[in-house]
């Protein structure tokens, strides 16, 4: 096993401290950009505000369904930076020393508590709009909108499995003697620690209330990190992996398992134990131009351009984005549309 890709014991601890502490990413390293948004308020057609983004192809999407747009529409500026996984350190050190690199951040819905609880998001203020209180009520927080649903499924490639049996649940990606493979696992303790529990016979149901939960996942995933040469960070490298067969089965967002399909590759996935959650548009406390920020939010929240997000199988937060009047049209009924809209339907559902 490359040394790079091994859990040792200091990353161990480190995770195991964290995950504990529930600030799971705050000593992942972090990669700044260059530059440095302007601190001056100025004219909407002079403003710009800055995002972070998780990248790969929902980045695409977002560039073109929504940036693009809302700088035509309001003459505001829309710039999209990708970075890997949650940057709780990198917002922090943003927050604590005015530097900002970024005004906005999508983050994962286990990131914004954290953040928010410790005073580096700003109140997005927007409870009361129109729009914004129409999506899903598990989707928002007080500094946090909800922009997609996700799931991480089991994924895995078809020609390795062909004639065999296929894996369903996360014993199987554990069971290395009945379904042999090449595995790769999240470099992250979200979903990690969740498909570690499962495989050692925790029940969904009871994942949660686990006891010794950290320590009992960490001692399931001593049995499987021999087999596991590969620890992704962000999307588009667990698609990649999928798509060039640097694995056969791996855990992996939804999104990306759909993207590696449509483009040929003999990829498929089951949705037995996926593990659901959701993205936030948030505001980096007291960041320059908020007020664009908050506009940004109401333009992206509508439901007809959540809509417009389903077929790069981005699932929508907002209920009327799911509408007859809407999916009717030919565009959304691949079985890609199809299962994106299920995410959504079953997020609902399951949280109602």
């Amino acid at each position: 096993m490359d040394d790079q890709n091994k859990p040792n014991n200091n990353r161990r601890n480190m995770i195991k401290a964290v995950a504990a502490a529930g600030i799971t990413a705050a000593s992942i390293p972090f990669i700044m950009t260059s530059r440095k948004i302007n601190q001056k308020l100025t004219s909407p057609k002079n403003q710009e505000i800055v995002i972070r983004t998780s990248g790969g192809k929902s980045h695409i999407a977002y560039t073109k369904i929504l940036f693009e747009p809302f700088t035509q529409e309001t003459g505001i500026k829309v710039t999209g930076i990708p970075s890997n996984v949650e940057p709780i350190a990198e917002i922090k050190t943003m927050v604590k020393t005015g530097t900002y690199h970024w005004n906005m951040a999508c983050l994962g819905s286990r990131a914004v508590p954290i953040l928010s609880q410790l005073g580096y998001l700003e109140p997005h203020k927007l409870e009361d709009d129109n729009v914004v209180k129409t999506i899903m009520p598990q989707a928002l927080s007080t500094c946090g909108v909800g922009m997609n649903v996700y799931s991480t499924v089991l994924a895995y490639r078809t020609d390795v499995f062909k004639g065999r049996s296929m894996p369903r649940t996360w014993g199987d990606f554990w069971n290395v003697e009945k379904f042999p493979g090449l595995r790769g696992l999240r470099q992250i303790p979200f979903d990690t620690i969740e498909e570690a529990l499962m495989a050692d016979g925790v029940a969904p149901s009871e994942v949660y209330s686990c006891v010794d939960a950290i320590n009992r996942a960490f001692r399931s995933l001593d049995r499987i990190k021999s087999h596991v040469p590969i620890w992704w960070q962000n999307a588009p490298q667990a698609e990649h992996l999928l798509k060039a067969g640097e694995v056969h089965l791996i855990p992996a967002f939804s999104t990306s398992v759909i993207s590696a399909m449509e483009a040929g590759a003999p990829v498929t996935f089951s949705w037995d134990q996926h593990i659901y959650a959701y993205d936030n548009w948030t505001i980096l406390k007291e960041t320059p131009n908020v007020d664009a920020c908050r506009q940004f939010i109401q333009f992206a929240t509508a439901p007809e351009r959540q809509a417009r997000l389903i077929p790069y199988g981005i699932a929508p937060t907002q209920p009327a984005a799911l509408e007859p009047s809407i999916l009717k049209k030919k565009q959304y009924r691949s079985p890609a549309c199809k299962a994106t809209c299920n995410i959504s339907r079953q997020f609902k559902k399951r949280l109602a």
